[in-house]
């Protein structure tokens, strides 16, 4: 079987620290040690390494609902803004991924590199794998360290894991992702060109 490699980067938004550390890793100036693959539902395990290299390529990168100055923050990095895509219609981790899979669809993007937290990875990957894989899109991720953990843990909850497995499953059977109730819950999320 052919294995593409990522043609775009999605950096999921919302958490400054991650933003900084994607953009300096994109830049090629990220500090210490690269992160390492730490899921992928294409590449070969000898070549997961490798992948990370990919970021300081010329590839676009996607930030899907990131901090107003995420577009600045690239470009302190030294990250050229013909390569930043920011997409501010995302509230949640599911919506990270239903607002963008037609943009990568569109643009015939067959493997995706999406890039977060540790603390946030294990539910971005059940998510994303589920709406990317559901349009044959290909995902690999990169996890970031964080020195930031809600309620002190160091992993999300496997209640809200399951819970955004499910609404992603309703969203590929229906259309329908609940966006619209993170919004009533998180009215804090709209981005302010959004609000009405």
């Amino acid at each position: 079987m052919f294995q593409h490699p990522p043609e775009a980067v999605l950096v999921l938004g919302g958490d400054g620290e991650r933003e900084q550390l994607a953009a300096a890793l994109a830049a090629g100036s990220y500090p210490g040690q690269l992160p390492s693959v730490v899921y992928s539902t294409s590449l070969a395990q000898d070549s997961r390494s490798s992948i990370r290299s990919t970021l300081c390529a010329a590839l676009p990168i996607y930030v899907s609902s990131g901090h107003d100055n995420v577009g600045e923050v690239l470009s302190n990095a030294g990250v050229p803004s013909e390569r930043v895509h920011v997409d501010v219609r995302a509230v949640d981790t599911v919506t990270n991924f239903t607002t963008l899979v037609s943009d990568f669809q569109r643009r015939e993007v067959r493997h995706v590199l999406m890039v977060t937290s540790e603390y946030h990875v294990q539910r971005a990957i059940v998510v994303g794998s589920l709406i990317l894989g559901s349009r044959g899109i290909a995902m690999s991720a990169i996890s970031l360290p964080s020195t930031r953990y809600a309620n002190g843990e160091r992993r999300e909850s496997l209640f809200r894991v399951a819970r955004d497995a499910a609404r992603a499953l309703l969203w590929i059977f229906t259309g329908f992702h609940g966006g619209s109730l993170g919004r009533m819950w998180h009215p804090e999320r709209f981005h302010p060109k959004e609000k009405p």
